[in-house]
């Protein structure tokens, strides 16, 4: 499966029960480049510490930290 159109991206990530600012939405949007593993992976961190009332930013290093393994599929993208 290819990239999620943003349209599809957005509308995924809205679907979460506890709305994600926007400044963080877009910045999953540029992280995971819509690829739908990436985008779970990212948004599930960011539900998490929603969920556990974190008001830091530590989430995106852990989402980067657990999509590092799948850094060939941005590349893949790309061509």
């Amino acid at each position: 499966m290819g990239a999620l159109t943003e349209t599809e991206a957005r509308e995924l990530i809205a679907s979460s029960p506890i709305p994600f600012p926007n400044e963080d939405v877009e910045w999953i949007l540029k992280q995971s480049k819509c690829l739908p593993l990436l985008l779970q992976t990212l948004c599930g961190e960011k539900l998490f510490s929603l969920e556990e009332g974190e008001i830091d930013e530590n989430w995106r290093e852990e989402g980067l930290q657990q999509i590092a393994p799948f850094a060939h599929l941005l590349e893949t993208e790309l061509l």
